[in-house]
C-alpha cells in the first residue's frame, strides 16, 4: 500500500562525521478539522493485552485469552511486566462510519513508547520509532466502511530511542505503552496538510505580520482546478479583524501532489502575547473548491516576537525574567501518562507560585499543556526527547530516524505555539571528551532547528557538570543553558570549595555576553 507518511522534504547540510548533505523528512501533522467531534473516531479505552503475544498476532481477527489494559496509560503501572526488549501485544476493534467513505482516513498517534508497529485488519500500517513525539499514518485503504475492523499494535519499550532519551531510566521504571491520545479522523480528498502561523512586529512594535504556512493536498484522482484559500482573523472578544486580501486562489493541483504556500497579513496594532498578557486572536482557514467548503481548521495565535540581545531575553522589546521550574509529565498513579485537565491545572499552580517559565524536562510533552499555557499565560522551553544521549552507540544507519528524526517531528508539531519561546536539544550530553566532534553534531542539529521554524525562536541545550573550559557548544548556543550540582557532585561536602568553583564557572560564562540559565541546580551536601 501507499503510506503518505512523510509530506515535505529540505535538503540540509547535516554535519556528522562526514558533512554530507541529507533529505530530511518533515512527517505529515494534518491540520485538525474544527468539526472534530463528527470526524474522529476515538481510540481511547479498553484494549485487549498481552505481555508476550504469539508471532503474528496482528493478522487474527479475533483474540482469545488476553486481559484489558486502558489505553492511552502504562502498562507497568495497570500491574503488567513485559520482558525486557520484548514486544507486547495492543487489540481492539472500531467502526468506521460509512459517512467517511470517498474521504481519507488518517490515523493520530499522540504518543506511543518508544518503538510501534501499527496493522489494520491484519495488513501494516506504519511504524515509529521515538516515545514523545506524535505521528500520523494515512490508514485509508486499509479499513472498511460500516463494518467492525480491527487494529494491533506491537509495542516495544526498550529501544534506541529509550536508550537515547533514557526516558525509563530516569523513571526508574519502563514506560512502554500507548501513554498518549489515538484516534481516527477524516478529510476530504483535497485537503490541508500543514497550517503554521507566526508573527513578527516592525521595529516600533506597533504593527505586526501574520504568516500563515499551508500545504494543500491532492489525494484524490482526479485534478483539482478550482481551489481558494479563505482566511478570517477573530480577537479574543469574537470580533473579526479586517485582513486585507483574505482570499488566495490556487492553481490547478494534480493528483498526488501537495503545493506549499505562504500567506502574510499585515495586521495594524494588535494585542500582544507574553506571560503576563495570554491574548489570543483565532485565525481560520478554509479551503473551497469554487463555493463548495472543503475543509475548515483554526489556529490560536498569539502575537509576540523574541529577540537575544547580547545577555538578555527580550519578548516583543521588553526584557524578560524567566523564573522557572523543570516539569515532567507525570502522575502518581499513571506515571508519565497523564488525563483530565492536570495539564492546566499543572500551569496553574506554577503561576501561583510565581513562575513564568517551564522548561519540558526531558522530552516533548503533550501537546494539552502547550495549550494551556498559550491559554493560560506561561513561557515554555520545549527539550527534544535526548538525556545522556551519548552514552548510547547509535548505527549510522539509525541516525537519521533515532537523532534527527524526533527533532523534526518535536519543531513540527509545536512551532505554532506562542507560549514556546525556546527549543532545547537535550539534556547533558558529553561536550567535554570529544569536543570537537561533539561541536560538529550539535552545531549541524542547532541550525537544523532553526531551519525548521520561521519564527527563529533560540535553540539551546543543556551541558552538564564538566570541564566547561573545554566545551565548544554550549558557548555558542543562543542561550547558556547549565546544569550545576557544585557541592554534590563534586566538591563534596566541601561547601567553601563549591561557592568558589560555581562563581568562577559563572564569571566564565559572562564573558560570552548571552543570556545565562541555570537550568538546574542539586542542594549543596554535607558529607555523610
Amino acid at each position: 500500500m501507499k503510506k503518505y507518511f512523510y509530506l515535505i522534504w529540505i535538503t540540509f547540510l547535516m554535519l556528522y562525521s562526514r558533512g554530507q548533505a541529507q533529505e530530511i523528512f518533515i512527517p505529515r501533522l494534518s491540520p485538525l478539522p474544527d468539526n472534530m467531534e463528527r470526524q474522529q473516531v476515538s481510540l481511547n479505552g479498553q484494549w485487549l493485552f498481552h505481555a508476550s503475544p504469539e508471532k503474528d498476532f496482528w493478522r487474527k481477527e479475533r483474540i482469545s485469552g488476553w486481559e484489558t489494559i486502558e489505553v492511552p496509560g502504562e502498562w507497568v503501572m495497570q500491574g503488567f511486566n513485559v520482558e525486557k526488549g520484548k514486544a507486547a501485544g495492543y487489540y481492539r476493534t472500531f467502526t468506521v462510519p460509512e459517512s467517511w467513505k470517498g474521504k481519507r482516513v488518517k490515523l493520530r498517534c499522540n504518543g506511543i513508547y518508544s518503538d510501534s508497529r501499527v496493522y489494520i485488519n491484519g495488513q501494516e500500517a506504519g511504524s515509529h520509532l521515538g516515545g514523545f513525539t506524535a505521528f500520523e499514518l494515512d490508514v485509508t485503504a486499509l479499513v472498511e466502511y460500516g463494518e467492525e475492523n480491527w487494529m494491533a499494535v506491537s509495542v516495544t519499550s526498550e529501544s534506541l530511542a529509550d536508550s537515547t532519551s533514557n526516558g525509563s531510566r530516569y523513571a526508574v521504571h519502563p514506560l512502554g505503552g500507548i501513554a498518549r491520545d489515538l484516534y481516527l479522523f477524516a478529510l476530504p480528498e483535497v485537503n490541508l496538510a500543514m497550517f503554521h502561523t507566526s508573527t513578527s512586529f516592525d521595529t516600533l512594535y506597533t504593527d505586526a505580520v501574520l504568516t500563515t504556512e499551508i500545504a494543500i493536498a491532492n489525494e484524490s484522482e482526479s485534478e483539482a482546478g478550482n481551489l481558494s484559500l479563505h482566511f478570517t482573523l477573530t480577537d479574543a472578544e469574537g470580533n473579526q479583524v479586517p485582513l486585507k486580501s483574505p482570499v488566495h486562489s490556487l492553481r490547478k493541483l494534480l493528483p498526488g501532489l501537495t503545493e506549499k504556500q505562504t500567506v502574510n497579513f499585515d495586521i495594524p496594532r494588535p494585542v500582544k502575547w507574553d506571560s503576563e498578557h495570554p491574548y489570543l486572536y483565532t485565525l481560520t482557514c478554509r479551503l473551497k473548491d469554487g463555493q463548495d467548503v472543503l475543509y475548515t481548521t483554526t489556529r490560536r495565535v498569539g502575537f509576540r516576537q523574541i529577540e537575544i540581545r547580547g545577555n538578555q531575553m527580550f519578548i516583543n522589546n521588553r526584557p524578560v525574567k524567566l523564573r522557572g521550574v523543570c516539569r515532567h509529565e507525570v502522575m502518581p498513579l499513571r506515571g508519565r501518562s497523564l488525563n483530565g485537565d492536570i495539564w492546566k491545572k499543572d500551569v496553574e499552580l506554577f503561576q501561583r507560585g510565581n513562575v513564568n517559565y517551564i522548561r519540558t524536562s526531558h522530552y516533548p510533552p503533550d501537546e494539552a499543556l502547550l495549550e494551556a499555557c498559550d491559554e493560560l499565560g506561561m513561557f515554555v522551553e520545549v527539550e527534544a526527547p535526548f538525556c545522556w544521549a551519548h552514552e548510547t552507540e547509535v548505527p549510522e544507519e539509525k541516525r537519521e530516524i533515532v537523532l534527527v528524526n524526533q527533532h523534526v517531528e518535536m519543531v513540527n508539531l509545536n512551532r505554532s505555539h506562542p507560549s514556546v519561546i525556546m527549543w532545547s536539544m537535550g539534556n547533558e550530553p558529553d561536550t567535554e571528551h570529544f569536543p570537537e566532534s561533539a561541536y560538529d553534531y550539535w552545531h549541524s542539529l542547532y541550525e537544523l532547528t532553526h531551519s525548521l521554524d520561521p519564527a527563529d525562536r533560540p535553540v539551546t541545550f543543556v551541558c552538564c557538570q564538566n570541564n566547561y573550559e573545554r566545551d565548544l557548544v554550549t558557548r555558542t548556543m543562543d542561550v547558556v543553558c547549565v546544569n550545576r550540582y557544585y557541592g554534590w557532585y563534586n566538591l563534596s561536602g566541601d561547601l567553601d570549595a563549591a561557592c568558589y568553583a560555581l562563581n568562577m564557572e559563572l564569571d566564565f560564562w559572562e564573558k560570552q555576553n548571552k543570556p545565562v540559565m541555570i537550568t538546574e541546580y542539586g542542594a549543596d551536601a554535607v558529607a555523610g
